[in-house]
């Protein structure tokens, strides 16, 4: 499988996986998705969410619960403050 971009070479046969590949990425510069911003502001509100999610589930005895209504809640706001670095919220 040849990926653009991208030279393969194959392991050393004393590593002891020959049948392994490993692959190198020759462009440089971030990738495409970290230079728009969105996943580091989506991370950001997954990490809040996380600790929101803890706190209350910690409080209420109940983290099972909690944890993933604030990973979700999260992904939401994340989402949300993305979208407003981004311009991309809709007009009208």
């Amino acid at each position: 499988m040849a990926v653009h971009g991208s030279t393969v070479r194959p392991r050393p046969a004393d590593a002891g996986a020959p049948n392994v590949v490993l692959m190198e990425n020759d462009e440089t510069g971030p990738a495409p998705e970290a230079s728009q911003g969105r996943p580091q502001m989506l991370g950001v509100g997954i990490a809040l969410g996380v600790a929101v999610g803890t706190a209350i589930g910690v409080a209420t005895d109940n983290v099972g619960l909690w944890l993933p209504i604030g990973v979700a809640l999260g992904v939401a706001i994340g989402s949300a403050l993305g979208a407003g670095r981004d311009g991309d919220r809709p007009t009208g």
